[in-house]
């Protein structure tokens, strides 16, 4: 559907009603056990929405190309981010809000996690509908990787290779066609510390 909606209104009125916002992922009950209602923002103007006695069809409205499926990154550590996580960021890590609304653009969002010599990589592939969306999209997030680095100047401070700002300010992008190719390269202190060692 396409229109102007409010979408906290809408997440209001579905939680008044018994249902469920998981991010900006809605579902509730319709008038029978057979009719659950789910949507979610496709973009400000445009949402996805399905009645179905499946409370998560609608997210089926993200896949509709009928060929086979993504393959499986060839990495241990793999997550497929389904787009609209990206559109409603609240809940996202702090230093991380500005990079999900870098990828506006993004059809599909895919990161990796393997061993890069002696430390690790998180490598990111985006798809997009085109070449010059592709690449907006690395030029935005090349902006805000430079723009991170600049606030932690300011603050007279320098990345910490050991947190978040050091993985985030060494991020490098590039478009490929209608794909774009994200590296950060990650220090073994940083895999430690997230695991509390």
């Amino acid at each position: 559907m396409r229109g102007r909606f409010d979408w906290n209104n809408l997440q209001s009125y579905v939680a008044q009603q018994g249902g469920d916002c998981y991010n900006a992922f809605c579902s509730m009950k319709g008038s029978t056990d057979e009719r659950q209602i789910s949507f979610f923002p496709l973009q400000r103007n445009l949402m996805g929405m399905a009645v179905s006695p499946d409370s998560t069809a609608a997210l089926r409205l993200q896949n509709v190309s009928s060929g086979k499926g993504p393959e499986a990154p060839d990495a241990p550590l793999w997550l497929s981010v389904p787009v609209s996580v990206l559109r409603s960021s609240q809940d996202l890590p702090e230093g991380t809000r500005m990079f999900a609304r870098g990828l506006g653009n993004a059809q599909t969002l895919t990161l990796t996690l393997a061993p890069d010599r002696n430390r690790f990589a998180a490598r990111m592939t985006v798809t997009c509908r085109n070449e010059p969306d592709a690449a907006d999209v690395a030029l935005e997030l090349t902006r805000v990787t430079q723009l991170l680095r600049d606030m932690i100047a300011r603050e007279n401070q320098k990345p910490s290779p050991s947190d978040l700002s050091g993985v985030l300010t060494s991020g490098s992008f590039r478009p490929n066609g209608k794909r774009v190719d994200g590296y950060w390269p990650i220090e073994r202190s940083f895999i430690q510390n997230m695991l509390g060692k």
